[in-house]
């Protein structure tokens, strides 16, 4: 390796942790996180937009052409504000808050804000755009404070439901925080110089420097993406002035001219700049179906072409991702620029016409080079060799990705992180993400990624093993056990997959997605009238973790009692006094807490007088030594112990029917064990129910 290219290959190592460090802290994650929450809405303009484009190259009656027309612009007027709500929602979730009166105090201010700066129609517009990302962060944080505060606070009365208590006590902290909001723009404004005079200066000369108003547009436009922001509404005064300029060369064209007074214009941009969007990433995709032997890139890639065609990128923006992607940030910038350039010098040297019709950015490609040039071949020969050339300038970027992703440091667990729904907001953003923090961790611990990169290609499921009344053959419950699936059905077992996300340090956020799964799972059982409890394991770590009994208690707060939970004697080991306190929160919500594997440990029986427990389960090993004098003495006295301190008992591992004989002399117990059956899928659950509803002795199962 050259050695002038390890100390660049250590800068970009360096950059990458400190904006990946950036990238992580709360308000840009909730920037991050609400521009990608807008992202349908931009695609149905998108849409919108070229339905119109297609109506009108086709002839259609212009009041039907007008139609999409005048939605996109609606949707394009709304999107300040839907970024605002977005961002403000997100930001509710960090902070606790309720999230209706947030989202609509933030909305309620933009408004403000938008009537205020109503008079500077032209580039100071921008601050405007500004605002819509400033006002959500800044005012919710506003909010947050003087919410905290008593005086704030119109009533505290708990029979006005919490609702109606949260909205009445944003009042006062909205006001307030409306005013500070009012004050600080009217300020701005007093400093902003007259509007035609920001106007003058800000809008560069698109006749006489085309290319320094090329250049810099297209790299601000990329730099703003990079950071999340939508760079073509940020810089949406300059394309007036751009439009403006495609106008005049319509006309110059149309009274004979060439149309090289004004070839930078806003169709230029569209046609041979931001070829499938801004940092013309249908080079980007392109380059990684050339060169790329990575699966995952390679399935992105051809996910974003069509939205490519159309010049909308945000796939790849957010897919791989760009935005806080130093890696990707040169070539974002450099190819629109070089675009640019190739593009004025072709048209300069009059072997292409320089674009002059109107042809909105979401046309086609190949179509909006032939239309904005008026049918120039030409054009479309010059729009083929813009991507050639940004494929070259991607192609090494795209192969350190390749690298990055073959050593690991791309590996995501796909199953748990996509499978947590928006009850699970809360312990998203209270930390880090905590798969990604996880991994993050052990970067250096090469053969771990590649052991997390191939759990990634499964699916992770919940399977079901009944809990039965030997007596009368009723189910009393069923145990969560948590397993993995291939796309071709294969199944990893717990003890295959549960060691890498232990040392990847994920566990925790697996006990939390198992919990959220077995709620759900629970609430749709009963309202089919099937009540049994549903016991879940949680890890030693999860038991310790303040942060996970919070988001757990939630979850269980929902189930009603409909979901017990199953701690290991490992687990009480570990920080007694905190484990203690946690056990105790869950038993305050009426949720059942079992002793997993009971008898395992050193310390079994100390357990119960140290820690409210309410369900012992019998180790597997104490029934596979019932046949012996001594296993069966050790088994009963267990059994004894349990009932004089008045605790339900489950015994795990009961295949056999003399094995059941033992425990039918004992009662208040349950049995789980291949003797009923074995783990089902959630779909088999209320049919073995049914079945054994009448019971009075179980027909052996096969193993």
């Amino acid at each position: 390796m050259p050695g002038s290219v390890k100390p660049l290959r250590g800068a970009i190592r360096v950059l990458d942790q400190y904006v990946e460090q950036l990238s992580s802290r709360p308000t840009l994650r909730a920037i991050r996180d609400g521009l990608l929450g807008v992202v349908p809405c931009l695609i149905l303009s998108a849409t919108l937009l070229l339905i119109s484009v297609c109506l009108q190259m086709a002839g259609a009656d212009q009041s039907r052409v007008a139609v999409f027309s005048e939605l996109h612009s609606r949707i394009t007027v709304a999107i300040p504000y839907l970024v605002t709500a977005s961002i403000a929602y997100m930001i509710a979730i960090q902070l606790h808050l309720p999230r209706l009166p947030v989202l609509f105090l933030n909305v309620a201010y933009l408004i403000c804000v938008d009537q205020l700066m109503e008079q500077f129609n032209g580039a100071a517009r921008m601050l405007f755009l500004l605002s819509a990302l400033l006002i959500p962060i800044w005012a919710t944080r506003g909010l947050a404070i003087l919410h905290a505060q008593s005086w704030c606070q119109l009533t505290r009365a708990e029979g006005a439901g919490s609702q109606v208590r949260d909205t009445l006590n944003f009042i006062i902290p909205g006001m307030l925080v409306a005013a500070a909001v009012i004050l600080v723009m009217l300020g701005v404004i007093l400093v902003l110089p007259d509007p035609k005079w920001i106007n003058y200066y800000l809008f560069l000369d698109a006749a006489n420097e085309p290319y320094e108003v090329g250049l810099t547009y297209s790299i601000l436009n990329s730099l703003l993406w990079f950071f999340g922001v939508h760079g073509y509404h940020a810089l949406l005064p300059v394309l007036e002035g751009l439009n403006q300029a495609l106008m005049l060369n319509h006309t110059t064209v149309m009274a004979g001219g060439s149309g090289l007074e004004y070839p930078m214009n806003t169709s230029f941009l569209g046609a041979f700049v931001f070829i499938g969007g801004s940092g013309a990433t249908l080079s980007l995709a392109l380059a990684l179906l050339v060169t790329t032997r990575v699966k995952a890139l390679r399935v992105l890639a051809l996910a974003s072409l069509p939205f490519a065609f159309m010049n909308v990128n945000e796939l790849l923006l957010f897919g791989l991702p760009i935005i806080f992607n130093p890696r990707l940030l040169i070539p974002f910038m450099l190819v629109p620029a070089a675009n640019v350039l190739l593009g004025l010098a072709v048209i300069q040297a009059g072997w292409v016409q320089a674009p002059f019709m109107d042809v909105p950015f979401n046309s086609p490609i190949v179509l909006n080079a032939y239309l904005a040039t008026g049918g120039d071949a030409g054009a479309v020969l010059l729009q083929f060799a813009n991507l050639a050339v940004g494929m070259l300038l991607y192609r090494p970027f795209v192969r350190g990705l390749e690298a990055r992703f073959e050593e690991g440091q791309g590996a995501v667990m796909r199953s748990i992180e996509t499978l947590f729904s928006r009850r699970f907001e809360e312990a998203q953003y209270q930390s880090q993400d905590p798969v990604t923090d996880g991994l993050r961790e052990r970067q250096s611990k090469i053969q771990l990624q590649r052991d997390l990169g191939e759990l990634g290609d499964y699916e992770f499921l919940l399977e079901y093993q009944p809990q039965v009344d030997p007596v009368t053959g009723q189910v009393t419950g069923v145990e969560a056990l948590v397993r993995a699936e291939s796309s071709d059905g294969r199944l990893l077992s717990p003890a295959q997959f549960l060691p890498q996300l232990e040392r990847g340090g994920v566990l925790k956020t697996l006990d939390l997605w198992v919990a959220e799964e077995a709620c759900r799972q629970a609430d749709e059982w009963a309202d089919r009238g099937y009540t049994f409890p549903v016991s879940i394991n949680i890890s030693a770590e999860g038991l310790s973790s303040p942060e996970v009994i919070d988001t757990l208690t939630n979850l269980l707060t929902e189930c009603h009692g409909r979901v017990a939970v199953e701690i290991t004697e490992d687990s009480l080991s570990a920080s007694p006094e905190t484990v203690r306190h946690h056990i105790e929160r869950i038993r305050e919500l009426d949720v059942q807490v079992h002793i997993d594997d009971f008898g395992t440990g050193f310390s079994a029986l100390g357990y119960l007088s140290q820690y409210p427990i309410d369900v012992i389960k019998v180790d597997r090993s104490f029934v596979n030594a019932l046949e012996t004098d001594k296993g069966s003495k050790v088994f009963n006295g267990i059994l004894s112990f349990a009932e004089a301190l008045e605790l339900g008992v489950i015994v795990e591992g009961v295949e056999t029917e003399q094995q059941l004989a033992y425990v039918l002399n004992t009662d208040r117990v349950s049995v789980q064990g291949w003797l009923y059956s074995r783990s089902l899928r959630a779909e088999q659950i209320p049919a073995f129910v049914d079945q054994h509803a009448e019971r009075a002795l179980p027909a052996t199962a096969s193993a």
